[in-house]
């Protein structure tokens, strides 16, 4: 009894916390920011054969630079086959939230003692394929999902934090740097995907990808250096969003996160910041209501 207690109890704060952000997170949108196409025909390192040996990542508000070793295909097909299998075998339901049907995704416990926080979820919506992917495919950059947020970080931040395209391997195939500012400064690479495909039943699909990674060679970069104390790298955690054809109005959606996390309260902010997210694109993206149901 006291175990369902406290789901419910979580369950509602959740609610509450999805509720009050959506409208602040919409007014704070900075319309100038570009999205991950523009960023990566306007990146200085993109578009030049000449950094080979790898540059050196400065931030526009002051924050530690740091020495980049560009990445591999390998290395970046590599990461994004570990998550498409990832995500290959299904959960059980958990309960439902706004419509999405939320899965069970415990706290994990690896072999190091680290935690890593999972959430799974996915709806049935009133919409069709090329209308999603008209709104989500083009999305700016600061209205993409942050993989990784420390404990106690709000919404209110959101507007310092800069993500920056270091490589482009195809025009959906991006590695990026994020810095969120704060007293230690949290930053991580990550890859970002769109995935375009047609299932075996003929219906379109597209994911979108999002998984953080490392290197050896930048991690021997960062070593090497003089000690920042203030800045924390991160290298485990990841956010998928597929969408597939139903038919010709409506899609199926299912999300993935997971993130390493301090302890199982940093886990629970974690979850809260992902519901949020995904009740704001449902309040964004349709006029209909959502179609209840596990999907």
């Amino acid at each position: 009894m006291e175990e369902i207690q406290q789901q419910e109890r979580f369950q509602s704060l959740v609610q509450a916390r999805a509720i009050g952000v959506i409208q602040d997170e919409t007014e704070d949108i900075d319309s100038s920011s570009p999205n991950v196409y523009t960023a990566s025909k306007s990146s200085p390192w993109v578009s030049s054969s000449d950094h080979d040996d790898g540059w050196r990542v400065k931030f526009p508000n002051g924050e530690p630079s740091f020495h980049f070793h560009p990445f591999t295909k390998a290395e970046y097909d590599t990461v994004m086959l570990n998550c498409d299998n990832k995500f290959s075998a299904k959960s059980a339901v958990a309960g439902h939230l706004f419509g999405w049907t939320v899965y069970h995704a415990p706290l994990t416990r690896r072999l190091d003692n680290s935690l890593v926080g999972h959430a799974r979820l996915s709806a049935r919506v009133c919409c069709s394929f090329d209308e999603a992917d008209a709104a989500v495919s083009p999305s700016k950059l600061n209205e993409w999902p942050l993989v990784f947020t420390p404990p106690n970080w709000s919404h209110s931040q959101r507007s310092v934090v800069n993500i920056q395209v270091l490589q482009s391997f195809a025009m959906d195939a991006h590695v990026l740097v994020c810095n969120i500012p704060g007293p230690v400064h949290t930053r991580y690479f990550q890859f970002a995907r769109r995935q375009l495909k047609v299932e075996a039943n003929g219906k379109r699909s597209f994911t979108c990808s999002l998984v953080l990674a490392d290197s050896k060679e930048n991690a021997s970069s960062r070593a090497a250096e003089e000690p920042q104390p203030d800045v924390k790298w991160i290298n485990e955690g990841g956010a998928r969003m597929k969408f597939t054809e139903v038919d010709d109005t409506t899609i199926d959606v299912h999300c993935d996160t997971w993130a390493s996390c301090e302890d199982e309260l940093h886990a629970r902010h974690l979850f809260i910041r992902w519901a949020q997210f995904v009740c704001r694109w449902s309040q964004g993206m349709m006029a209909s209501k959502l179609i209840e149901g596990d999907v």
